[in-house]
Protein backbone atom coordinates (compact mmCIF):
# COMPACT_ATOMS: atom_id res chain seq x y z
CA UNK A 1 0.00 0.00 0.00
CA UNK A 2 1.15 3.50 -0.72
CA UNK A 3 0.96 6.08 2.03
CA UNK A 4 -1.48 8.88 1.38
CA UNK A 5 0.02 12.30 1.46
CA UNK A 6 -1.67 14.88 3.65
CA UNK A 7 -3.33 17.72 1.83
CA UNK A 8 -1.99 21.23 2.17
CA UNK A 9 -4.25 23.79 3.79
CA UNK A 10 -6.15 25.34 0.85
CA UNK A 11 -6.47 28.63 2.71
CA UNK A 12 -3.19 30.40 3.30
CA UNK A 13 -4.03 33.53 5.26
CA UNK A 14 -1.30 36.14 5.48
CA UNK A 15 -3.08 38.94 7.37
CA UNK A 16 -5.22 36.97 9.81
CA UNK A 17 -4.54 34.12 12.23
CA UNK A 18 -7.70 32.24 11.28
CA UNK A 19 -7.39 29.58 13.98
CA UNK A 20 -7.00 32.27 16.64
CA UNK A 21 -10.07 34.11 15.36
CA UNK A 22 -12.13 30.90 15.41
CA UNK A 23 -11.00 30.20 18.96
CA UNK A 24 -12.03 33.70 20.03
CA UNK A 25 -15.48 33.19 18.50
CA UNK A 26 -15.84 29.68 19.94
CA UNK A 27 -15.34 31.03 23.47
CA UNK A 28 -18.69 32.77 23.00
CA UNK A 29 -20.49 30.77 20.31
CA UNK A 30 -20.31 27.18 19.12
CA UNK A 31 -19.22 26.84 15.50
CA UNK A 32 -21.32 23.92 14.30
CA UNK A 33 -22.24 22.54 10.92
CA UNK A 34 -24.66 24.86 9.10
CA UNK A 35 -28.21 23.60 9.59
CA UNK A 36 -30.73 26.29 8.69
CA UNK A 37 -32.15 26.76 5.17
CA UNK A 38 -30.82 29.35 2.76
CA UNK A 39 -32.61 32.69 2.46
CA UNK A 40 -34.68 33.08 -0.69
CA UNK A 41 -36.38 36.37 0.20
CA UNK A 42 -33.37 38.70 0.17
CA UNK A 43 -30.21 39.53 -1.76
CA UNK A 44 -26.74 39.66 -0.26
CA UNK A 45 -23.73 41.78 -1.08
CA UNK A 46 -20.30 42.11 0.50
CA UNK A 47 -17.90 45.06 0.34
CA UNK A 48 -14.48 43.49 0.71
CA UNK A 49 -12.11 46.15 1.94
CA UNK A 50 -8.78 46.97 3.51
CA UNK A 51 -8.49 49.63 6.24
CA UNK A 52 -8.49 53.30 5.14
CA UNK A 53 -9.93 52.56 1.70
CA UNK A 54 -13.09 54.69 1.98
CA UNK A 55 -15.48 51.94 3.06
CA UNK A 56 -17.11 54.04 5.80
CA UNK A 57 -17.87 56.79 3.30
CA UNK A 58 -19.22 54.30 0.74
CA UNK A 59 -21.40 52.71 3.40
CA UNK A 60 -22.75 56.12 4.42
CA UNK A 61 -23.61 56.91 0.79
CA UNK A 62 -25.47 53.61 0.38
CA UNK A 63 -27.39 54.32 3.61
CA UNK A 64 -28.19 57.91 2.56
CA UNK A 65 -29.70 56.59 -0.66
CA UNK A 66 -31.70 53.93 1.25
CA UNK A 67 -30.01 51.02 -0.50
CA UNK A 68 -28.73 49.20 2.58
CA UNK A 69 -27.28 49.62 6.04
CA UNK A 70 -23.68 48.65 5.26
CA UNK A 71 -21.38 48.48 8.26
CA UNK A 72 -18.92 46.05 9.87
CA UNK A 73 -21.74 43.82 11.09
CA UNK A 74 -19.42 40.88 11.75
CA UNK A 75 -16.72 42.68 13.69
CA UNK A 76 -15.02 40.35 16.16
CA UNK A 77 -12.51 42.49 18.04
CA UNK A 78 -13.02 45.23 20.62
CA UNK A 79 -15.64 43.30 22.59
CA UNK A 80 -18.05 43.14 19.63
CA UNK A 81 -18.47 39.36 19.48
CA UNK A 82 -18.90 39.21 23.26
CA UNK A 83 -21.65 41.86 23.25
CA UNK A 84 -23.46 40.23 20.34
CA UNK A 85 -23.27 36.77 21.91
CA UNK A 86 -24.87 38.02 25.13
CA UNK A 87 -28.03 38.94 23.21
CA UNK A 88 -28.50 35.45 21.71
CA UNK A 89 -30.58 32.62 23.10
CA UNK A 90 -29.18 30.15 20.59
CA UNK A 91 -25.45 30.63 21.10
CA UNK A 92 -24.18 29.35 17.77
CA UNK A 93 -22.19 31.16 15.10
CA UNK A 94 -24.93 30.49 12.56
CA UNK A 95 -27.60 31.97 14.85
CA UNK A 96 -25.38 35.03 15.29
CA UNK A 97 -25.08 35.34 11.51
CA UNK A 98 -28.81 34.88 10.89
CA UNK A 99 -29.82 37.40 13.56
CA UNK A 100 -27.65 40.02 11.86
CA UNK A 101 -29.20 39.23 8.49
CA UNK A 102 -32.78 39.30 9.74
CA UNK A 103 -32.41 42.51 11.74
CA UNK A 104 -30.31 44.46 9.24
CA UNK A 105 -31.85 43.61 5.86
CA UNK A 106 -33.14 46.80 4.25
CA UNK A 107 -36.77 47.31 3.31
CA UNK A 108 -35.88 46.63 -0.32
CA UNK A 109 -34.60 43.16 0.59
CA UNK A 110 -30.86 43.82 0.56
CA UNK A 111 -28.40 42.72 3.21
CA UNK A 112 -25.03 44.40 2.81
CA UNK A 113 -21.93 44.14 4.92
CA UNK A 114 -18.40 45.47 4.72
CA UNK A 115 -15.54 43.32 5.98
CA UNK A 116 -11.81 43.31 6.10
CA UNK A 117 -10.23 39.88 5.70
CA UNK A 118 -9.98 39.02 9.44
CA UNK A 119 -13.74 39.62 9.71
CA UNK A 120 -14.61 37.54 6.65
CA UNK A 121 -12.18 34.64 7.09
CA UNK A 122 -14.22 32.98 9.91
CA UNK A 123 -17.39 33.29 7.82
CA UNK A 124 -15.56 31.66 4.94
CA UNK A 125 -13.99 28.70 6.73
CA UNK A 126 -17.04 27.98 8.94
CA UNK A 127 -19.25 27.19 5.96
CA UNK A 128 -21.43 30.30 6.21
CA UNK A 129 -19.97 31.71 3.00
CA UNK A 130 -20.71 28.52 1.05
CA UNK A 131 -24.25 28.25 2.39
CA UNK A 132 -25.40 31.87 2.42
CA UNK A 133 -23.00 34.07 0.49
CA UNK A 134 -21.56 32.11 -2.42
CA UNK A 135 -24.01 33.79 -4.82
CA UNK A 136 -23.73 37.25 -3.24
CA UNK A 137 -22.44 40.25 -5.14
CA UNK A 138 -18.86 41.04 -4.14
CA UNK A 139 -17.36 44.52 -4.36
CA UNK A 140 -13.65 44.99 -3.75
CA UNK A 141 -12.61 48.41 -2.47
CA UNK A 142 -8.90 49.24 -2.53
CA UNK A 143 -6.53 52.18 -2.85
CA UNK A 144 -4.15 52.52 -5.78
CA UNK A 145 -1.69 54.42 -3.58
CA UNK A 146 -0.83 51.90 -0.86
CA UNK A 147 1.78 54.15 0.75
CA UNK A 148 -0.83 56.89 1.21
CA UNK A 149 -3.16 54.27 2.67
CA UNK A 150 -0.48 53.02 5.07
CA UNK A 151 0.29 56.57 6.21
CA UNK A 152 -3.42 57.23 6.70
CA UNK A 153 -3.71 54.14 8.88
CA UNK A 154 -0.56 55.07 10.80
CA UNK A 155 -1.84 58.59 11.51
CA UNK A 156 -5.29 57.26 12.50
CA UNK A 157 -3.95 54.64 14.91
CA UNK A 158 -1.38 56.94 16.48
CA UNK A 159 -3.80 59.85 16.95
CA UNK A 160 -6.96 57.76 17.50
CA UNK A 161 -8.69 59.97 14.92
CA UNK A 162 -10.20 57.63 12.34
CA UNK A 163 -13.12 59.47 10.75
CA UNK A 164 -14.33 62.99 10.16
CA UNK A 165 -17.32 62.24 12.39
CA UNK A 166 -14.98 61.74 15.36
CA UNK A 167 -13.81 64.56 17.61
CA UNK A 168 -10.41 65.98 16.82
CA UNK A 169 -7.69 65.42 19.44
CA UNK A 170 -7.25 68.02 22.16
CA UNK A 171 -6.13 71.26 20.58
CA UNK A 172 -7.98 70.53 17.34
CA UNK A 173 -4.86 69.43 15.49
CA UNK A 174 -3.43 66.05 14.59
CA UNK A 175 0.22 65.76 15.57
CA UNK A 176 2.06 62.53 14.84
CA UNK A 177 5.82 62.06 14.56
CA UNK A 178 7.58 60.14 11.79
CA UNK A 179 8.27 56.44 12.34
CA UNK A 180 9.51 54.55 9.30
CA UNK A 181 9.15 51.09 10.84
CA UNK A 182 5.55 51.62 11.94
CA UNK A 183 4.50 52.96 8.54
CA UNK A 184 6.28 50.03 6.88
CA UNK A 185 4.40 47.64 9.19
CA UNK A 186 1.05 49.13 8.13
CA UNK A 187 2.03 48.95 4.47
CA UNK A 188 3.03 45.30 4.67
CA UNK A 189 -0.19 44.46 6.54
CA UNK A 190 -2.27 46.07 3.79
CA UNK A 191 -0.35 44.23 1.07
CA UNK A 192 -0.86 40.91 2.86
CA UNK A 193 -4.58 41.58 3.26
CA UNK A 194 -4.93 42.37 -0.43
CA UNK A 195 -3.21 39.08 -1.16
CA UNK A 196 -5.71 37.24 1.07
CA UNK A 197 -8.66 38.80 -0.74
CA UNK A 198 -7.22 38.04 -4.17
CA UNK A 199 -6.61 34.43 -3.13
CA UNK A 200 -10.25 34.08 -2.07
CA UNK A 201 -11.57 35.58 -5.31
CA UNK A 202 -9.36 33.37 -7.47
CA UNK A 203 -9.94 30.17 -5.46
CA UNK A 204 -13.73 30.57 -5.49
CA UNK A 205 -13.88 31.83 -9.07
CA UNK A 206 -15.78 34.88 -7.88
CA UNK A 207 -16.81 37.67 -10.20
CA UNK A 208 -15.78 40.77 -8.28
CA UNK A 209 -16.78 44.39 -8.91
CA UNK A 210 -13.65 46.44 -8.29
CA UNK A 211 -13.76 49.99 -6.91
CA UNK A 212 -10.81 52.22 -6.12
CA UNK A 213 -10.69 54.78 -3.34
CA UNK A 214 -9.45 57.32 -5.86
CA UNK A 215 -12.50 56.78 -8.11
CA UNK A 216 -14.84 56.96 -5.13
CA UNK A 217 -13.28 60.21 -3.92
CA UNK A 218 -13.28 61.89 -7.34
CA UNK A 219 -16.67 60.76 -8.67
CA UNK A 220 -18.89 59.27 -5.95
CA UNK A 221 -22.06 59.61 -8.05
CA UNK A 222 -20.56 57.40 -10.73
CA UNK A 223 -19.61 54.73 -8.16
CA UNK A 224 -23.04 54.97 -6.51
CA UNK A 225 -24.78 54.45 -9.84
CA UNK A 226 -22.55 51.48 -10.69
CA UNK A 227 -23.13 49.79 -7.33
CA UNK A 228 -26.87 50.41 -7.37
CA UNK A 229 -27.11 49.06 -10.93
CA UNK A 230 -25.39 45.81 -9.91
CA UNK A 231 -27.82 45.49 -6.99
CA UNK A 232 -30.84 46.18 -9.19
CA UNK A 233 -31.66 49.49 -7.51
CA UNK A 234 -32.65 52.72 -9.20
CA UNK A 235 -31.40 56.04 -7.84
CA UNK A 236 -33.62 59.01 -8.72
CA UNK A 237 -31.62 61.70 -6.94
CA UNK A 238 -28.15 60.67 -5.82
CA UNK A 239 -27.02 61.76 -2.35
CA UNK A 240 -23.24 61.72 -1.94
CA UNK A 241 -22.72 64.43 0.70
CA UNK A 242 -22.64 62.68 4.08
CA UNK A 243 -21.00 63.25 7.46
CA UNK A 244 -18.01 61.19 6.34
CA UNK A 245 -15.32 63.22 4.58
CA UNK A 246 -11.83 62.48 3.32
CA UNK A 247 -9.43 62.85 6.25
CA UNK A 248 -6.24 64.25 4.77
CA UNK A 249 -3.79 66.78 6.16
CA UNK A 250 -0.48 68.35 5.21
CA UNK A 251 1.02 65.98 7.77
CA UNK A 252 0.28 62.99 5.51
CA UNK A 253 2.25 64.48 2.63
CA UNK A 254 5.14 65.37 4.92
CA UNK A 255 5.25 61.82 6.28
CA UNK A 256 5.21 60.49 2.73
CA UNK A 257 8.27 62.55 1.79
CA UNK A 258 10.06 61.44 4.95
CA UNK A 259 9.22 57.79 4.33
CA UNK A 260 10.48 57.75 0.74
CA UNK A 261 13.68 59.55 1.76
CA UNK A 262 14.36 57.13 4.62
CA UNK A 263 13.54 54.11 2.46
CA UNK A 264 16.05 55.20 -0.18
CA UNK A 265 18.66 55.84 2.52
CA UNK A 266 18.20 52.35 3.96
CA UNK A 267 18.25 50.77 0.52
CA UNK A 268 21.52 52.48 -0.36
CA UNK A 269 23.09 51.31 2.91
CA UNK A 270 22.58 47.61 2.14
CA UNK A 271 25.69 45.74 1.00
CA UNK A 272 23.91 43.44 -1.44
CA UNK A 273 26.95 41.37 -2.48
CA UNK A 274 28.49 40.97 0.95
Amino acid sequence: MTEEKGQDNPLESESAAVTGLLRKISRELSIDQVREPEYTDRKFFVICMTPRSGSSYLGSVLAANEIANVQEHFRIQGGSIERDAEKLDDKTYEAYFRKKVEHLTSKNGLFGVKCDWPQYAPIYVSGLHAHYLRDAEFFYLTRSDILAQAISRYVATESNYFHSVNELPEGGKIEVGFDYDKIRHHMEHLIRMQSDWERLFASEGLKVHRISYEELASDPKKILNEVSSVLGQKIDKAVVDTDFKVVRTELNEKLREQYVKEHRRRLAAVEWLK
